[in-house]
C-alpha cells in the first residue's frame, strides 16, 4: 500500500527543501511568539478620584500569561500648555517588591486616551501583582484621573483610589499585553514539515476498491478539515457556534468540493484547487481582521481591494497560526496528489454536477433572506436560528462561519447600472441644473413644497451669510409616536413637550426605510439624500457601498465653512462608522470613549447625557459655525429586562400588565421628551442662530404581540398601507430665530437634509436642488412605498408611471454618487451652486 521511493533525485530535492524550511523556521523563531491582549473594560465607564503625589492609586491583577509586555491605562490628564508634571508607573509583586518603575511626561499622555507603559516581565500566573500610579510636579489645578468601569473579568482584582474608592466592584480601564513563545506550535510545525517530507517520499499503491474507499473518505472529510482551518483563521472562532451552524457549514463546504470535482473530473486537482481557494479567502480575512478589526466582504475579494490595501499599508507578518494551517494544507495536498481518480461516466458527472449546483444555489439563496432586522416569513435559515447580524459583522462571522457570512452579504454585491444610464447624461442633467439656477438667481422663487396633507410653504427667515446658523441634528434611537400606528390609552402622555412645539418649528411624519433596527440606513438616507428604495433589499451602504468619498451633508457644510462632528454614545465599531463617517466628510467622531461620567438609563447612555455632550462641543467650537450629528442610544431595543437605574412610570390603561416591554419603551420616550425640552431651552437662551433637527431613525421592534393587538391583525397579514405605518417616525425642525412655521410636512428621510439646508440658507449643490424639485412630485420615496403629491401610494419605484422621468433621473444620480468611482460627477454632489432665493410664503 505504502512504499518509500527509490528515486535518488526526489530524495535529494525533498531533503534539501525540508532542511531549508527547518532552518528558516528556527531562524524566524519569533513568529511563534503569540501576542495576547486582555481588555479590562466593563460597563458604565466614568472618571473617578485623582492621581496625585500623596498616595498612589493601586490596581491589583492576576496575569493571564507569563510574559507581560505592556500595560495600557486610560487617563484624563487635564494637562495645560507648559505642563511639566510626570506620571509614575510601578508594578510590584505580592510582597511589595518593585518589579518595574517608569515615568512619562503628562504632555505625552493623550487626554482620555490609553497610555502604554512597555515592560518586559516574566510573572507567575498564580500570583497577584499590583499597578501603582502616581504623579509628580503637576502644575495644573486639576490632577489627572483614571477611567473606571464595573469589574468585567477576574484579571483585575482589588482597586484602591485614595479618598474615592476601595473594593472589587470597580476596575480601572486597562489593557494588558502578553507575549509568549508557543513552543507547542513550533514543535508541531517541525513535525508537520518532517511529515510533509516523508509524505513526498512515499508512493501510494491502492487497489481499485481501496482507491474508491479512500477517495470517498477524502470527499467526506476534506470539507470538514477545510472548515476547521478557515475558522481557526477566522479570529479563532471554531468554537461557540450552534449545532445547526456547524451542519449547514459542512453541507456548504461539501457541495463546493462535489461541484468542483464534477467540473474538473480529477479528484486530486479539484480538492487541491478547492483547498487553495478557501484558504486564500481565509488568509485575506485573517489579515483584514488583524489590521482593521473587521472581516472580509465578498466585494473586497472581487475587486481585489482589500488584498492590495493590506499588502500596501501593513507588513504581512507570519504567525504560528498561519504556519500551522499552511503546513497542514501542504501535507494534505501532498497526500491527495497521489490519488488518481476520475469519473468515466459522463451521465454520472452530469447528474452529480447538476445536483450539486442546484443544491448549492438553493443553499446560497436561503442564506440571503437572513437579516436579523428583517423577519422573513418563509426564511428557513431564520427559523433554525441562522441570521445575519448586519450591525456587528465580526459577531456575524464568528457565529455563522466565514463562508456562510460571506454568502449572507453577497446578495448586495452587484448593483446594476440603471437602464439608459451614462456619465454623459449626468453631465447634461448637471448643466441643466446650473442653467436653471442662473436663470432664477435674481428673482424670487415662490414655490410651495407639495404635500399630501397641507400646502403651507417652508419659507425661512435666513440669518446673514456672516452668521450661518449652527446646525444640530439629533437622530434619536427608536423614537416615534406609537399612537400614530393605532390609538391606545396610557396613564400619562409621553411626549407633551415635543408635541407642543409650534413656534419657529416645522414638523411632520417621517417615512423611513427600516423597522426595528438598521439605524445605519436611516443615517445614510439622511446624510446623502440617496434612497434605499434604489438599493438591494437588506443592503447596508455603510458596509458595502460607501467605499470612497460620497456626496453628503457634511461635505456640503464644510464647503460652507462649517466644522462637522458626529456623536454616538456607544461603541464606535458598529456599522463601520469610523470609516463611513470619514468618507462622508466628518472632521471628528465622538464615541462612548469620549464621554466622561455619563448618566446611564438601563445599559445605555441617556439622551440627556448625549445632549449634554452636544452642548459641550458647541461651547468649545470657537467662531466657526458647527454641524453636530448626534445618534443617540437611550431607547435602543431590548425592553424586556428590568434595571435598577430605571423605573417604568408609563402604563397601558387598556392592557394592564400585558405588555411590560411596551411600557418600558414608552417610559423611555418620556425621558427623551424631558431631555429635548432641556436642550431647546438651552439654545433658546443663546444669541448665536441655531437650528435643531430632531427625528427618529425607526420604530421599535415589539415582539410581544403589541402591534398585532392595536392593529387587530397579524403582522404577516397587514396590508401594505398599514405596514407602512410601522415604517414611519416623526421629525421637527426648530430654530432660535424666526422661521415660517408649518405642520404636517410629511416626507421621507432622503429629503430631510435638503429641507434642513434650505431652511438654514445653505448654498446647495445641484443634486440637492434636484431633490427639492423631486420632493414636490414625490414627497415620500422609501423601501416601503412611494407617495406622490396627490397622496397616491405605489408599492415600489417600478410601479410608478414616472411620465416625466424624475424617478429615473434620481436613480442615475444615486448610481453616479455611489458607484461612479473615478467617473463620479463631483460638482453636482459636492460643489454649491449660486444660492437660490429661499422659498417664500404664499
Amino acid at each position: 500500500m505504502f512504499s518509500l521511493t527509490h528515486n535518488r533525485l526526489r530524495w535529494t530535492i525533498v531533503g534539501a527543501i525540508t532542511l531549508m524550511l527547518i532552518i528558516i523556521l528556527t531562524v524566524k523563531f519569533d513568529i511563534f511568539a503569540d501576542k495576547y491582549t486582555t481588555s479590562c473594560i466593563g460597563n458604565q465607564s466614568k472618571t473617578m478620584g485623582t492621581v496625585d503625589a500623596d498616595e498612589p492609586l493601586s490596581q491589583s491583577f492576576i496575569p493571564e500569561k507569563r510574559h507581560l509586555s505592556f500595560v495600557e491605562v486610560r487617563v484624563a490628564t487635564y494637562s495645560e500648555a507648559g505642563e511639566t508634571g510626570q506620571m509614575l508607573f510601578t508594578i510590584t509583586d505580592s510582597e511589595g517588591s518593585i518589579l518595574d518603575r517608569q515615568s512619562a511626561l503628562l504632555t505625552d499622555v493623550r487626554d482620555n486616551g490609553y497610555f502604554r507603559f512597555d515592560t518586559d516581565l516574566v510573572l507567575d500566573r498564580n500570583m497577584e501583582y499590583t499597578i501603582l500610579l502616581q504623579t509628580t510636579g503637576v502644575r495644573s489645578e486639576r490632577s489627572p484621573v483614571v477611567w473606571v468601569s464595573t469589574a468585567s473579568k477576574g484579571a483585575q482584582t482589588r482597586l484602591s483610589i485614595p479618598g474615592a474608592y476601595s473594593g472589587e466592584d470597580l476596575q480601572i480601564n486597562a489593557q494588558y499585553g502578553y507575549e509568549q513563545i508557543n513552543y507547542i506550535a513550533f514543535f508541531v510545525s517541525l513535525g508537520l514539515l518532517l511529515l510533509c517530507g516523508a509524505a513526498a517520499l512515499v508512493d501510494l499503491r491502492l487497489s481499485e476498491r481501496q482507491t474508491k474507499a479512500f477517495s470517498f473518505g477524502v470527499m467526506l472529510i476534506m470539507p470538514l478539515v477545510s472548515f476547521l482551518i478557515a475558522e481557526i483563521l477566522n479570529d479563532s472562532s471554531l468554537l461557540g457556534k450552534t449545532p445547526q451552524a456547524y451542519v449547514v457549514n459542512y453541507i456548504f463546504y461539501l457541495l463546493i468540493y462535489m461541484l468542483m470535482f464534477t467540473i474538473i473530473n480529477r479528484l486530486r486537482i479539484s480538492v487541491i484547487v478547492s483547498n487553495l481557494l478557501i484558504y486564500t479567502v481565509a488568509v485575506i480575512n485573517y489579515y483584514k481582521i488583524l489590521f482593521r478589526g473587521e472581516p472580509v466582504q465578498l466585494w473586497d475579494i472581487v475587486t481585489v481591494r482589500t488584498a492590495i490595501n493590506v499588502s500596501g499599508q501593513y507588513p504581512l507578518l507570519l504567525s504560528s497560526t498561519l504556519v500551522l494551517t499552511f503546513l497542514s494544507l501542504v501535507l494534505i495536498g501532498i497526500m491527495i496528489a497521489k490519488l488518481k481518480v476520475r469519473t468515466e461516466s459522463t451521465r454520472k458527472r452530469t447528474v452529480g454536477g447538476a445536483l450539486s449546483f442546484i443544491l448549492l444555489v438553493g443553499l446560497v439563496l436561503s442564506l440571503f433572506a437572513t437579516d436579523r432586522y428583517q423577519i422573513t416569513r418563509l426564511s428557513f435559515m431564520q427559523k433554525i436560528g441562522i441570521t445575519n447580524n448586519v450591525w456587528n459583522q465580526p459577531a456575524n462571522y464568528s457565529a455563522n462561519g466565514l463562508l456562510l457570512a460571506l454568502t449572507m452579504n453577497a446578495q448586495d454585491l452587484i448593483v446594476r447600472e440603471p437602464e439608459g444610464y451614462s456619465e454623459n447624461i449626468i453631465g447634461e442633467m448637471s448643466a441643466d441644473l446650473k442653467a436653471r439656477v442662473i436663470s432664477e438667481r435674481n428673482r424670487a422663487m415662490i414655490e410651495p413644497y407639495a404635500n399630501n396633507v397641507a400646502e403651507a410653504a417652508l419659507g425661512p427667515v435666513i440669518p446673514p451669510k456672516e452668521s450661518r446658523p449652527n446646525i444640530i441634528v439629533i437622530m434619536d434611537e427608536s423614537y416615534t409616536d406609537l399612537t400614530d400606528v393605532a390609538p391606545f390609552e396610557m396613564n400619562q402622555s409621553v411626549n407633551d413637550y415635543i408635541s407642543s412645539l409650534r413656534t419657529d418649528t416645522i414638523r411632520g411624519s417621517l417615512y423611513v426605510s427600516t423597522f426595528g433596527g438598521g439605524t445605519a440606513n436611516s443615517e445614510f438616507e439622511f446624510l446623502t439624500g440617496n434612497s434605499m428604495a434604489y438599493l438591494p433589499g437588506g443592503s447596508v451602504p455603510y458596509l458595502q457601498y460607501v467605499d470612497e468619498k460620497t456626496g453628503s451633508l457634511p461635505w456640503i457644510l464644510k464647503q460652507n465653512g462649517y466644522s462637522t462632528i458626529a456623536v454616538h454614545p456607544y461603541l464606535d465599531s458598529g456599522w463601520s462608522r469610523p470609516i463611513a463617517y470619514e468618507r462622508l466628510g466628518f472632521d471628528r467622531f465622538v464615541s462612548i470613549d469620549d464621554f466622561r461620567n455619563p448618566e446611564y438609563i438601563r445599559e445605555y447612555v441617556s439622551d440627556r447625557s448625549s445632549f449634554d455632550k452636544v452642548i459641550e462641543l458647541y461651547e468649545q467650537k470657537g467662531d466657526q459655525p458647527i454641524f453636530l450629528f448626534n445618534v443617540t442610544m437611550q431607547n435602543h431595543g431590548g425592553y424586556g429586562k428590568t434595571h435598577g437605574n430605571f423605573r417604568e412610570d408609563v402604563r397601558l390603561s387598556e392592557y394592564p400588565d400585558r405588555f411590560p416591554e411596551t411600557e418600558q419603551y414608552l417610559s423611555l420616550i418620556r425621558k427623551t421628551d424631558e431631555a429635548v425640552r432641556e436642550l431647546i431651552e438651552y439654545f433658546s437662551r443663546r444669541d448665536e442662530p441655531t437650528i435643531i433637527l430632531f427625528f427618529g431613525d425607526h420604530a421599535p421592534s415589539m415582539k410581544n404581540g403589541f402591534y398585532e393587538t392595536i392593529l387587530n391583525s397579524s403582522m404577516s397579514e397587514l396590508p401594505a398601507e398599514d405596514m407602512q405605518k410601522l415604517y414611519r417616525t416623526e421629525y421637527f425642525i426648530w430654530a432660535n430665530y424666526d422661521i415660517v412655521e408649518a405642520s404636517g410636512r410629511n416626507m421621507s428621510t432622503n429629503y430631510l437634509s435638503t429641507v434642513l439646508m434650505d431652511i438654514a440658507g445653505i448654498d446647495m449643490p445641484g443634486y440637492n436642488l434636484y431633490l427639492k424639485d423631486l420632493y414636490r412630485k414625490y414627497p415620500v420615496i422609501s423601501t416601503m412605498g412611494i407617495i406622490d403629491s396627490s397622496g397616491r401610494r405605489y408599492d415600489c419605484v417600478s410601479a410608478v408611471p414616472d411620465e416625466d422621468g424624475s424617478l429615473r433621473d434620481y436613480s442615475y444620480f444615486i448610481y453616479n454618487n455611489l458607484f461612479g468611482d473615478t467617473r463620479r460627477n463631483a460638482s453636482v454632489f459636492d460643489e454649491p451652486l449660486w444660492p437660490v432665493e429661499p422659498l417664500a410664503q404664499n
